[in-house]
């Protein structure tokens, strides 16, 4: 639909009171369902803050939702008394209710969970649980409600655990339902709004899927930013069924004359909704039924899970240039890369590294709340290290099938690690980012000094500047800090030195015991990427 046109539509999809230009901040539900034109306006509403943020118009939740560029027909409609703030867990529920007030659409969202096994999981925080949860009580909006209550809620009700429900867990009754159920993986089915669930505690919002398979998403954080991710499975994963991580859609209800809200079970879900366990199930029997033995099968061929994905989603038979790949790989990270940026520049603007360091870590670095939650990066750093990891294994691939005379590859030059080399030096020299240090001098860093310093960064705001970017010999010397933030630098090593979360490992400790709490990893992972190339 011409994008002129669609803005037209949006605008006298809802009445506008003749006494004000913006829509009340109280809800008027009108109807008792979303029909699939509600579904498809909610596609094009997703896929232009999606596309905002990737052309970096707007960095939080609340600015794309108020922009004229991300959200051309609401932005001079919303009440700029709306207050929007939401996290990762939050975002989809703060994305649904907003287009929802905007059209005077119904919407109810959990507010109580419990675990599905209160005994195994008894030590487990409810967003970790090994069995996974369940909802108990729901919240459904009436006419009459004010959009910031329901706001509020979202940010005090939700969190990852109301995405931690298991595969197998179906409609319980009448307003007690999972929002979500998991699909198929194929490009009817992964959608703008379609949202995915990372185990290790992050919710995307998949925004586009590109021609050639790639998958689009947006991330919310702690300080209200918003994010920009591309999917790849080292960074966002899977793991067990009870878990429900994955790509999930939104489960379709109606809300009856009574008031009860009747969501669609699982086995009432039509074909055109796609639902599948696939993800989690793989396409082959499983050995003693255990999860871990799955496998994924593409033309009857057996392929990694990313693998996967990626050629479901492409259009036609998919055939690997390595020079476009690589070219991608390298803006993707160094979106990320960017985006590392702003969250570190908040933590500085807040001061938090002039702040005395706590005398512990938090209980685990990566699920806590407060402070440590809004400003590290421990989360970020480690997919930014997966993220270079996956550059380093996909150039392994494709350079291995090229010599293989593979015919998914698409290669025509004479010189595919020359011709790698000329990329890498290209695009890590254009993607810069600058940092003010300790003596507000500006320090320009380029992607080959990230990738150089990647184990050095700290992830702890606590920390100057100039640690948090990895620095060393000259460059540090403008840090002026107290002596014990120093040996705190030393005593996460180890923990910089890891790419997988673990969120049952037990992290508070002093900075005299976290040398010796047998966590983290000694020998990190060789991430150098033009290392690698050279070698070929």
């Amino acid at each position: 639909m011409h994008k002129i046109t669609y803005f037209f539509l949006l605008l006298m999809s809802f009445k506008v009171l003749s006494q004000t230009e913006y829509k009340p901040l109280t809800w008027e539900v009108k109807s008792t369902h979303w029909s699939r034109q509600d579904e498809e306006r909610f596609q094009e509403f997703i896929k232009n803050i999606g596309r905002a943020r990737e052309q970096r118009k707007c960095f939080t939740t609340e600015s794309c939702l108020k922009s004229s560029y991300a959200n051309p027909a609401y932005s001079k409609l919303t009440n700029p008394q709306v207050k929007i703030f939401a996290d990762c867990a939050d975002l989809p529920y703060v994305l649904r209710a907003y287009f929802a007030w905007m059209n005077d659409l119904p919407f109810s969202y959990p507010i109580s969970l419990k675990k599905v096994n209160p005994e195994l999981d008894k030590d487990k925080d409810i967003r970790y649980t090994a069995y996974g949860n369940e909802v108990i009580r729901r919240k459904r909006v009436v006419s009459g409600d004010n959009i910031n209550t329901v706001l509020k809620n979202i940010a005090n009700f939700i969190s990852t655990a109301v995405y931690r429900i298991p595969t197998t867990k179906d409609v319980s009754g009448p307003n007690v339902f999972n929002d979500f159920f998991p699909v198929k993986i194929n490009r009817k089915a992964l959608i703008p709004g379609t949202v995915f669930y990372d185990p290790n505690g992050h919710i995307l919002v998949v925004y586009e899927v590109t021609k050639d398979g790639r998958v689009f998403m947006i991330d919310a954080h702690p300080d209200n930013s918003l994010t920009r991710a591309v999917y790849d499975d080292k960074k966002f994963v899977i793991s067990s069924p009870s878990y429900g991580a994955g790509f999930k859609n939104w489960r379709p209800f109606n809300v009856e004359e009574s008031g009860l809200v009747i969501a669609t079970k699982n086995n009432e879900l039509t074909e055109d909704y796609f639902y599948s366990t696939e993800q989690y199930l793989g396409h082959t029997e499983l050995i003693n039924n255990n999860w871990r033995t799955r496998k994924y099968l593409f033309n009857e061929s057996e392929v990694p899970f990313g693998e996967y994905v990626r050629q479901s989603l492409a259009v036609g038979n998919l055939r690997y240039d390595p020079l476009k790949e690589f070219k991608e790989l390298l803006k993707a990270v160094c979106n990320d890369v960017r985006d590392r940026k702003d969250s570190v520049d908040s933590a500085l603007a807040a001061n938090i590294h002039l702040l005395p360091h706590p005398e512990r870590l938090p209980q685990n670095i990566y699920g806590t709340t407060g402070p440590w939650e809004t400003y590290s990066t421990p989360s970020r750093d480690a997919r930014l290290k997966a993220a270079f990891w996956n550059i380093k294994e996909s150039l392994k691939t494709f350079i291995t099938k090229h010599r293989e005379g593979n015919p998914g590859i698409d290669y025509q030059g004479q010189d595919l690690s020359g011709d790698l080399l000329k990329i890498y030096d290209q695009e890590t020299r254009s993607c810069k980012i600058t940092y003010t240090n300790s003596e507000k001098i500006q320090v320009e860093l380029n992607l080959d000094d990230i990738i150089n310093r990647i184990y050095n960064m700290s992830f702890d705001p606590y920390h100057c500047v100039e640690q948090r970017w990895g620095a060393v010999g000259n460059e540090l010397s403008s840090c002026r800090q107290e002596e014990i933030k120093n040996q705190w630098y030393e005593a996460e090593q180890l923990l910089r030195n890891t790419i997988e979360r673990n969120y049952d490992l037990r992290m508070d400790y002093t900075v005299y015991e976290l040398p010796n709490a047998n966590i983290g990893t000694k020998t990190p992972m060789d991430l150098n990427i033009k290392k690698l190339i050279e070698a070929f």
